[in-house]
C-alpha cells in the first residue's frame, strides 16, 4: 500500500523511472489498485503528467474498470486535462468497453474532443467494427479531432481495415477531405494494401480528387512497393491528377527509392 525511495543519507529522492518518491495505493483485489496517489521528495501530493494528485477506481464483477475519479491536492474532484474528472463504462458479455459516459461534478461533460457519450461495437474477433459520438442529452455530435460523427469498419485482420466508412450528425455519409465516403483495401499474404477503392453515397465506385476510383499496388521480395497503376470507375487505366497512369518504384542496393511515372 505504499512504497517509497531513499537516497544514500537517507534523503526522500525521486525514482528515476517512477519519477515520485512515495506513491501509496488501496487496493480492489490484487492487481486491481482501487486507488493511487503520488508525492514529491517534499512529501508533497504530485501529479503524474496530468492536474490530478490521486485517482479512484471502482471494478465489476469481472475485473473490468466501470470508473474512474480523479482528484486535486485538497482531496477534492478535479478535471483532468480532457475536461472530466470522472469517466464511466460499460462492457457486453465479452468484457470489451461498449460505452464511455464523461462526467465534471457528477453532470455529463463535453470532453476536449467535444462528446459526453463514445459508444463501440465489435466483430466476432473483438475489433471495434463501429464508434459513434453524443452528447450531454444523448444527441449526435461529431468527434472534434475526428470530424465524423459515426464510423464503421470491417477488417482483414487486427490493425488491417478492410473498410472504413463515416456519418455525419444526421447519419448521412460524409467525405473526409476528398470526395468518397467509404474506402475498401484487399491485402496480400504479406499484409500489403493490394488494391484500394473509393465509394460514393450510392455504394458506388467514385473517381477521387485524385482523378481515380482504384487503386493497384505491387511488391518485390521484400514486400517494398515497386508499382502502383491508377483505374477509373470501369476498370480502366485512369490518369491521375498529374497526367500519369502508373508509378514505378526500384531500389539500389541500399534500398534507396526511385519513382518514375509512364
Amino acid at each position: 500500500v505504499d512504497e517509497a525511495y531513499f537516497g544514500t543519507s537517507g534523503e526522500a529522492i525521486l525514482h528515476p523511472k517512477n519519477k515520485y518518491h512515495r506513491i501509496q495505493r488501496t487496493w480492489w483485489e490484487r492487481g486491481l489498485a482501487a486507488s493511487e496517489a503520488w508525492f514529491d521528495e517534499n512529501e508533497e501530493p504530485m501529479t503524474m503528467g496530468d492536474t490530478y494528485v490521486r485517482i479512484e477506481r471502482d471494478y465489476d464483477e469481472n475485473r473490468n474498470v466501470i470508473a474512474e475519479r480523479t482528484y486535486g491536492p485538497d482531496g477534492q474532484k478535479i478535471a483532468r486535462k480532457d475536461g472530466y474528472d470522472e469517466i464511466r463504462r460499460e462492457y457486453d458479455e465479452n468484457n470489451k468497453p461498449i460505452r464511455y459516459e464523461y462526467y465534471l461534478n457528477g453532470e455529463p461533460v463535453l470532453n476536449v474532443q467535444g462528446i459526453a457519450i463514445m459508444t463501440q461495437s465489435y466483430d466476432e474477433n473483438g475489433l471495434v467494427v463501429e464508434e459513434a459520438y453524443f452528447g450531454t442529452a444523448g444527441e449526435a455530435v461529431c468527434h472534434a479531432r475526428n470530424k465524423y460523427h459515426r464510423i464503421q469498419r470491417t477488417w482483414w485482420e487486427k490493425g488491417l481495415a478492410a473498410s472504413e466508412a463515416w456519418f455525419d450528425e444526421n447519419e448521412n455519409p460524409m467525405t473526409m477531405g476528398d470526395n468518397y465516403v467509404r474506402i475498401d483495401k484487399d491485402y496480400d499474404d504479406h499484409k500489403n494494401v493490394i488494391e484500394i477503392r473509393y465509394y460514393d453515397a450510392e455504394d458506388c465506385l467514385i473517381l477521387c480528387n485524385n482523378g481515380y476510383a482504384i487503386v493497384r499496388r505491387e511488391y518485390n521480395e521484400n514486400n517494398q512497393m515497386t508499382a502502383e497503376t491508377w483505374y477509373d470507375t470501369e476498370g480502366n487505366p485512369a490518369k491521375n491528377k498529374d497526367g500519369y497512369i502508373r508509378k514505378v518504384i526500384t531500389y539500389d542496393a541500399e534500398g534507396k527509392a526511385t519513382e518514375t511515372f509512364e
